[in-house]
């Protein structure tokens, strides 16, 4: 499993731009509106905070999917995009 920072990741305001907190109040992401129109920040905010519940979704996903071989394309996708997440080497990706 990646070794991101763990617990709930909420969105908050600070400084007027949207930033990402963990449960500690320690900071994620700053999502500074300069590099970003507001709306957009908002979208990667929701979008960041989302992130751990999304990865441990996909796991799951991936285990349920892979008891049916009917799902190898689907699970091949999902276990690659784990990997990248983890910072684990992507077969279909060697040698790029």
């Amino acid at each position: 499993m990646s070794e991101f920072t763990k617990g709930k990741w909420r969105r908050c305001k600070k400084y007027g731009f949207p930033e990402i907190i963990d449960e500690s109040c320690r900071s994620i992401a700053h999502l500074n509106a300069i590099y970003f129109t507001r709306e957009e920040a908002k979208a990667n905010a929701r979008l960041i905070a989302e992130a751990p519940v999304m990865y441990d979704l996909l796991n799951k996903a991936f285990h349920i999917l892979g008891k049916n071989t009917a799902n190898d394309g689907i699970c091949q996708e999902i276990d690659e995009c784990l990997s990248r997440v983890d910072g684990a080497p992507v077969k279909s990706e060697k040698g790029e």
